[in-house]
């Protein structure tokens, strides 16, 4: 697109007024980032009494109608480890069961990216594992 800006430039300053054939013009598209979404289990502040959590998030779309990626994201707050736990990219799945955890404080956050590269986030959560 910025290609079409530079020759609108040029051909302004070499001819004075250009009219632009409408088929060249941005169309609009992907300019809108994807929906806002939520983490719906585990509940935030939750204990769980097992090394295994169950995370379930509630959909989140693209008003350009791309496809969503979603990446989530896991923190263990008593070591400062930092995980990319997964990268989805099938958006009719919208749940992770991690296993296999520590004892602990994790944080948990999923971002959900659009063809376009625009993002929306949950509301970073914790959850602990006793």
């Amino acid at each position: 697109m910025i290609i079409y800006f530079i020759l609108f430039y040029i051909m302004f300053m070499l001819k004075g007024c250009v009219i632009i054939p409408e088929h060249l013009l941005p169309q609009g598209g992907g300019s809108e980032p994807p929906t806002n979404f939520s983490i719906t289990t585990p509940i935030n502040g939750q204990t769980i009494q097992d090394n295994t959590v169950q995370i379930q998030w509630s959909e989140s779309t693209d008003p350009d109608n791309t496809n969503i990626t979603y990446i989530l994201y896991l923190w263990k707050l008593d070591s400062g480890q930092y995980l990319i736990v997964d990268y989805r990219e099938d958006i009719t799945i919208r749940e992770e069961t991690l296993s296999d955890l520590e004892n602990g404080d994790y944080k948990i956050k999923i971002v959900a990216i659009d063809e376009d590269d625009h993002t929306s986030q949950t509301t970073e959560q914790t959850f602990i594992i006793n």
